[in-house]
């Protein structure tokens, strides 16, 4: 048995309409009204009854378009075959948890480290005293030039996500029919999605290179403030409803840290205090469509959230723009934040990827020190091959020495 199709119920309404009642074979049926080709039962009512309509036909071995997918098997398998489905089942779990949390660790460190490393620019550094054993300290000077390569790096990791989401989207518009957004629906995505971007840009081409990595993780936990208050709007009532106001009124303590309890621990964070609190709230803006319920207490937060459900349904046509929309902001905001740090043509070098020479300084050196690393130093000239091209000097009590 299965259900009619759409020309078998508008050739048993025909026959209906004549006001008459089969039972059994068609065959063996009135024969005022034709048979039902390729059946073996058919039964429907009298007009005017309230009896549902159903028609009962042999598969065809010939007809492809009506064949049924094979019964289920039934048979049990045994105990041990069901325990270990269960087990292979839980450590797939554990398994793609381990695998998504290690990733995400390592994601969002290299992140953190890559804009902790704009900061460096015009610094000296300590290093291991391996490159100039001689001396007690190891130092080098970063210019520009050597930590140019990190904010393009930042820069590409920020546009891979948009550039992926716009191919899927370009291909949903093209081989799919997707609805079209209406203007207002286009722009309220467009400027939500443009404050997030600016947001983002301010956290990493702004504050984050005068903060070290793990204070900068910190700030990251302070980002859902404008989804803790829609979803305290978004509660409707039940019995639980003063429970889960409660937590939420925490949730919205604990993300409200970033703006009144960040300045009074950390302080003035290098002026950045201003910049924290618009970067937080222009990214907790992007998650607004997700924390709206049709259910909701009140009446206008109910219609924000139907309005959420068609800006999903149209939403393959409307970020097929918005995601390169957002690379052309995260452009924009590279030169705009990062000019006051460096200069433009530093940033606009032709091969920023590329190896850079760095001088490597040694203090507090006597003049036995110097004779012995200038020894060391001809050495190295007389070998004939010479892994990195080196070039050193003296003068006083300190030693440079350059390497590529």
């Amino acid at each position: 048995m299965h259900t009619l199709d759409r020309e078998e119920a508008a050739y048993l309404a025909t026959c209906a309409s004549a006001g008459e009642q089969f039972y059994g074979n068609p065959t063996t049926a009135s024969t005022s009204a034709p048979p039902l080709p390729d059946s073996d039962t058919v039964v429907y009512a009298r007009p005017g009854t309230e009896e549902s309509v159903s028609v009962g036909t042999e598969n065809k071995g010939w007809d492809i378009f009506r064949l049924l997918p094979p019964p289920p098997d039934n048979l049990g398998k045994g105990f041990w075959h069901d325990a270990s489905l269960q087990v292979l089942k839980v450590t797939t779990f554990f398994v793609l948890f381990l695998l998504t949390l290690m990733s995400a660790t390592v994601a969002k460190s290299s992140f953190l480290l890559m804009t902790s490393a704009i900061g460096w620019g015009s610094q000296n550094m300590s290093i291991c005293r391996d490159k100039i054993p001689e001396a007690g300290t190891n130092t080098i000077h970063l210019s520009n030039k050597h930590v140019v390569k990190w904010v393009w790096a930042i820069y590409l990791a920020l546009c891979t996500p948009e550039l992926i989401c716009f191919i899927r989207c370009f291909h949903r518009t093209l081989f799919r029919n997707v609805k079209r957004p209406s203007l207002i629906q286009f722009l309220v995505v467009l400027l939500v999605e443009s404050l997030h971007a600016i947001g983002v840009s301010i956290l990493v081409f702004k504050v984050f290179p005068d903060m070290d990595a793990v204070t900068a993780a910190m700030l990251t936990n302070a980002m859902c403030l404008m989804p803790a208050i829609l979803t305290l709007i978004s509660r409707r009532p039940s019995k639980v409803t003063l429970l889960l106001v409660i937590i939420d009124f925490a949730c919205i303590a604990s993300q409200s840290m970033g703006y009144w309890a960040w300045p009074m621990l950390v302080g003035d964070a290098n002026g950045n205090v201003l910049w924290i609190a618009v970067a937080l709230t222009f990214i907790s803006l992007a998650w607004w469509q997700n924390f709206v319920h049709t259910e909701a207490a009140f009446p206008p937060v109910r219609k924000l959230a139907l309005f959420a459900n068609r800006l999903s349904e149209r939403r393959s046509k409307t970020y097929v723009f918005v995601s390169v929309w957002k690379c052309a902001i995260y452009f924009m905001c590279l030169f705009l934040f990062l000019s006051s740090r460096m200069k433009v043509e530093d940033l606009l070098q032709r091969d920023p990827f590329g190896e850079k020479l760095i001088t490597i300084t040694a203090t507090n050196l006597n003049q036995t020190q110097i004779n012995k690393f200038l020894n060391r130093m001809k050495e190295l000239e007389q070998q004939e091959v010479v892994d990195e091209p080196m070039s050193f000097s003296s003068r006083g009590n300190e030693v440079d020495v350059g390497r590529g």
